[in-house]
């Protein structure tokens, strides 16, 4: 199992642009911050930086790379890939909460090139090697 120094060390934030309409129809763009760390693997952190608020959601990693592909999803975060109007491969990133919905796209380049860099950081399938299930299992017995 990889040592928590690494764990520190190892994480990856992209500042990704995320495009939506709002509730009158008007083209809206914000900024997003995708984060990931080698200390939770198979998550993302996705904080929508919004006018009056920066909601944070969690979504799996894998989760997002296949919605590159093919819709998928359930629960708050559903991911498809999608074609703008002038034909760039696009991501539909749907986001849920108790407040309502967020439905937006991101340039399906700059998530490919996130994922990319987070593979560096813990390649697909190693996930598990940096998990430490004995401090999982403490963590949830004294909860």
């Amino acid at each position: 199992m990889a040592h928590q120094d690494d764990f520190e060390r190892a994480s990856v934030r992209h500042e990704i642009a995320l495009h939506c309409v709002d509730q009158h129809d008007r083209p809206l763009a914000f900024m997003a911050t995708f984060d990931y760390s080698a200390a939770t693997p198979y998550a993302v952190r996705l904080t929508c930086h919004l006018p009056e608020t920066d909601p944070t959601w969690t979504a799996e990693r894998s989760l997002l790379e296949a919605g590159l592909t093919r819709s998928v999803g359930f629960g708050m975060v559903r991911v498809a890939p999608a074609t703008s109007e002038t034909g760039r491969p696009m991501v539909v990133i749907a986001l849920l909460s108790s407040e309502g919905a967020l439905k937006t796209q991101a340039d399906a380049e700059a998530v490919k090139r996130f994922l990319a860099e987070t593979q560096r950081v813990v390649p697909a399938g190693q996930e598990s090697a940096y998990v430490d299930l004995d401090e999982l299992v403490q963590e949830l017995l004294s909860s």
